[in-house]
């Protein structure tokens, strides 16, 4: 009798095992399901003195554009901007043009990072380039110019931010007004027009960043007001403009200190937390907003790492994309003796904005891999049907690679 006992008792552990066996094989079969990232590489001209302004991809993920500032030996020489277009299927170039900017260079010009913008705009029907004090309309196709902006604010050529919206012909500008930041213009790019400015330059707190919806019909501005900790006050520092009336909408109390920010859709704006990682505070993170009402829907991040300094979304705001780089925490050395953090590791991570649930996680985006870069974060951007990221580095010394990372398509539904 003991012994038929001890036969059923091990029998009912084989069991237990197996079922335990079986359920671990079936999770493993689900994670595999997951979409899986291919990246493909491009890599520009390399050139003394062509400097990668910016580079954006196209909302199906397929093409990427990308803008060059091309300076001249020595002083007083003449700035020319170089756009081209990239197949990402065929990592081939398929058109380019140059762009006669009319300026002259300053002795300090090749030393200074490139502050150009480049975004496809209003459903692919145009492409935006940014360079200096003139938004370039271009036929995406042949890279025709079909309308171009002189936006003379303030002194300074180098707009602070310019983003154009994914479904309208309409882009805005942050740039300086004078020593302060920021004079927040939205353009019509098909005619150069003005549809709306504000002066944010005598606010209460400094400015931060500015974002435009889908439609253009709103801006998303954050400030940045500090405490000894570097932690937002709890103060509204995220604001909903509308554009068509100029009034404020909206006003949030984000509770950190957004950098970027990104509408996700029309109805909801992520923030992402300039935060350092610090041992004694909780990670950084992305916060999402509801903008019927300013309600905090949801937080993304990493669990070891958190989310900060970057934020986008697709269009359709179904995804979140974040960046999660993992960096080391020293004392002494470094500006002024003070914190400062190595970085060790670069990724992006994109999530299901309804769920929460991670998407994809990229794998480790350093171009130099056998060493760290200290301040020098990729420029991230994610495709408007939200199935492809372009990952590059605005570089004042050289043009690295620039990445692109797409999801498999999904497979057509099978009739029954």
């Amino acid at each position: 009798m003991k012994h038929r006992q001890s036969e059923a008792n091990v029998q009912t552990a084989l069991l237990g095992f197996l079922c335990l066996l079986s359920g671990a094989i079936s999770a493993q079969a689900q994670g595999d399901l997951s979409p899986k990232l291919s990246m493909v590489e491009i890599r520009p001209e390399s050139a003394p003195g062509v400097y990668l302004e910016g580079a954006a991809l196209s909302p199906d993920g397929k093409q990427v554009a990308a803008a060059f500032r091309r300076v001249g030996p020595g002083p007083n020489s003449e700035i020319a901007v170089s756009v081209r277009i990239w197949n990402v299927g065929t990592n081939e170039p398929t058109v380019s043009k140059e762009l006669s900017s009319g300026e002259k260079s300053t002795p300090s010009e090749s030393f200074t990072r490139a502050r150009g913008f480049v975004q496809y705009c209003d459903n692919d029907s145009g492409v935006m380039v940014a360079a200096r004090g003139t938004l370039y309309y271009l036929n995406p196709r042949t890279l025709e110019v079909l309308h171009a902006t002189a936006t003379n604010i303030g002194d300074h050529p180098a707009p602070k931010q310019v983003l154009c919206a994914a479904k309208s012909p309409r882009a805005v500008v942050a740039g300086f007004a004078g020593a302060y930041c920021c004079l927040v213009r939205v353009y019509d790019l098909t005619s150069g027009t003005i549809i709306r400015e504000w002066n944010l330059t005598k606010g209460r707190y400094p400015f931060g960043e500015v974002a435009i919806s889908p439609s253009g019909n709103q801006l998303a501005v954050s400030y940045v007001p500090e405490n000894s900790l570097g932690r937002s006050k709890a103060v509204e520092n995220l604001e909903l403009l509308d554009v068509n009336t100029g009034k404020v909408s909206l006003k949030v109390k984000t509770g950190h200190l957004p950098g970027r920010i990104s509408f996700a859709g029309e109805t909801r704006v992520a923030t992402d937390d300039t935060l350092e990682p610090q041992p004694l505070l909780p990670h950084p993170e992305i916060r999402l907003w509801d903008l019927s009402d300013g309600k905090l829907l949801r937080t993304f991040g990493d669990p070891k790492l958190g989310a900060r300094r970057f934020v986008g979304a697709s269009s359709d705001g179904n995804v979140i994309l974040g960046y999660i780089p993992k960096e080391t925490l020293h004392s002494g050395g470094g500006i002024e003796g003070g914190l400062w953090n190595q970085t060790l590791e670069q990724r992006f991570r994109l999530w299901d904005a309804a769920t929460g649930q991670t998407i994809a996680t990229s794998p480790p985006l350093l171009p130099i891999t056998n060493a760290t870069i200290e301040g020098f974060d990729p420029s991230l951007q994610v495709s408007s049907n939200g199935r492809a990221v372009i990952v590059f580095w605005k570089s004042p010394r050289e043009n690295l690679p620039l990445y692109v990372f797409s999801m498999a398509q999904p497979a057509p539904s099978q009739p029954h």
